[in-house]
């Protein structure tokens, strides 16, 4: 799924906001949609469901490992696993 994928993307990444757009816009063409199909479950497990700038800045002021954590407890949330 979406999560999973971002997750494993971002957790092999270089921890820039190019780099983290780039996965971004990969993961979307990978399943084939537009970025913001994506990007609304992924800001709700980064920001917490908050209203928040651009997507990959805010990955990026998050952190590496805090980011991997919130998508990942998304993923338990949700059922979806790894």
């Amino acid at each position: 799924m979406v999560l999973a994928e971002v997750y494993y993307q971002l957790s092999g990444a270089d921890w820039s906001k190019d780099a983290i757009s780039s996965v971004l816009k990969g993961v979307a063409d990978k399943f084939g949609v537009k970025l913001g199909k994506i990007a609304h479950p992924i800001r709700n497990a980064i920001a917490i469901g908050q209203d928040s700038p651009d997507l990959s800045s805010t990955i990026f002021l998050t952190g590496k490992v805090e980011s991997l954590s919130r998508i990942k407890s998304a993923q338990s949330m949700l059922g979806i696993g790894n």
